[in-house]
């Protein structure tokens, strides 16, 4: 439908981030890392027929403390309005913003992160509209302390709260979004942390209440968890990890029981070098999405057919398809 411009302007972008949001007026919404006329990413929409639009360009600056640049992935809010978090910079020196675009294209900024990190800094995660109608989200470090990170929550009048900060046992680099498991009750992800240093499950309630549920062990054969959990057409929740444990092989697609509390591998990717036929490996952040079949939908930045190259490698990356199969 659309192909970004690789050009000397980057005009059109460049590195889009995080799954598309579908919205009721029947565009799809995004955003590039950079890229645009001004360098620092792009805001962009896409009709059904393929006309893309940029709505806003970010500009990139590592001296001009005004700016903020690099946004993360958007979300639709229930009243229309495009919000999302930049991870860089922003006003009067702080690092990492929160914004909101609305009906008529004006972005605004509504919470910039303190440049001392107080609070958290780099936000990464696209963020998610809770049924309180709170924007949650995650920074991947700083924080009070062990400057692991923070999860948030904004609403519409800018009133920002600090909901958690992560201990070094619960490990650091969120880069996943939270998934509303019932009102007011989130799941989120952290790639690093617990016993084993492979990760954890972890419960959120809007209030603060902070649960561990599950620290990935060696015998999960899951490590480098990066991508949000799903639900999938039949309830459950899904994920996939960008690692295995099990050697040579380039992440997984599991099942996670309702109550957070384990996991099951559901299959594991090939990360081999030398097969230049490796079917995929290695999917990336926050691109699982649930096809109307039921399929398990994603992407992987390794792998995919080059039946022609002449060098091994490992190609240049696949989109996959998967039937988990009922329990």
């Amino acid at each position: 439908m659309h192909t970004f411009a690789i050009t000397e302007d980057l005009i059109d972008g460049l590195m889009p981030t995080s799954q598309m949001a579908d919205a009721s007026d029947g565009y799809l919404y995004g955003s590039t890392q950079t890229g645009g006329s001004l360098g620092g990413g792009v805001v962009f929409r896409m009709s059904p027929k393929g006309v893309y639009k940029i709505l806003h360009e970010f500009k990139f600056s590592t001296e001009d403390q005004t700016t903020s640049w690099s946004p993360s992935g958007v979300t639709i809010s229930r009243n229309g309005q495009i919000w999302g978090v930049t991870q860089y910079r922003g006003f009067f020196g702080g690092d990492g913003t929160v914004f909101k675009i609305g009906p008529k294209g004006i972005l605004t900024t509504v919470h910039t992160f303190p440049a001392d990190g107080s609070e958290g800094l780099e936000p990464t995660a696209t963020l998610t509209q809770g049924s309180d109608g709170w924007l949650y989200g995650t920074t991947s470090t700083g924080g009070a302390g062990a400057s692991q990170g923070t999860i948030f929550r904004v609403n519409s009048n800018a009133q920002f709260e600090i909901l958690h900060v992560f201990s070094s046992f619960e490990g650091n680099h969120g880069s996943a979004r939270l998934l509303e498991v019932r009102p007011g009750v989130f799941y989120g992800i952290q790639p690093y942390g617990g016993a084993a240093e492979l990760g954890i499950i972890y419960e959120i309630d809007s209030d603060g209440t902070f649960r561990t549920l599950h620290e990935f062990r060696e015998s999960d054969g899951i490590s480098g968890v990066t991508s949000g959990l799903v639900f999938g057409k039949d309830g459950l929740i899904y994920g996939t990890s960008d690692f295995s444990t099990r050697g040579g092989l380039g992440g997984s697609i599991f099942r996670v029981s309702s109550d957070g509390s384990s996991v099951k591998a559901l299959y594991f990717f090939r990360d081999d070098r030398f097969d230049t036929r490796s079917p995929c490996a290695r999917p990336l952040v926050d691109r699982l999405a649930v096809a109307d079949d039921g399929a398990l939908v994603g992407e992987c930045n390794m792998g995919g057919f080059e039946a022609d190259s002449e060098v091994p490698g490992y190609g240049k990356g696949a989109v996959f398809k998967y039937y988990p199969a009922a329990e």
